[in-house]
């Protein structure tokens, strides 16, 4: 099975989609030096997140620096892991997992 990453960032209409690898850790930030960018959210920090897909969920860890909340279900966390169709809430930006068999009614595990 395979997991998409949609990132909507605050000042963006349509999200981009980044296919995630099995198994290897991912870093998302506003920094060049990471996997992903997020630009567009100035409440991130240059390294904010690090994701990793198993096949079956993902893995959502958020860096010890970071400076804008990982939100899952309106509470605050600093790890979590998700199925498909899960949405999280980083700053302003929001992340879906979408997996071939995902669906919206997913949750966070």
């Amino acid at each position: 099975m395979e997991c998409n990453l949609h990132i909507r960032e605050a000042r963006s209409d349509a999200p981009r989609v980044h296919r995630l690898p099995e198994n290897i850790w991912i870093r998302l930030g506003r920094g060049r030096e990471v996997d992903i960018e997020v630009v567009g959210d100035r409440t991130w920090s240059r390294e904010q997140i690090d994701i990793k897909w198993d096949g079956a969920e993902c893995h959502v860890h958020q860096v010890s620096r970071a400076r804008a909340a990982l939100i899952v279900d309106d509470e605050v966390v600093v790890e979590t892991w998700v199925k498909g169709g899960a949405t999280l809430l980083v700053g302003q930006t929001v992340l879906e997992f979408r997996t071939e068999m995902g669906s919206s009614d997913c949750e966070a595990a």
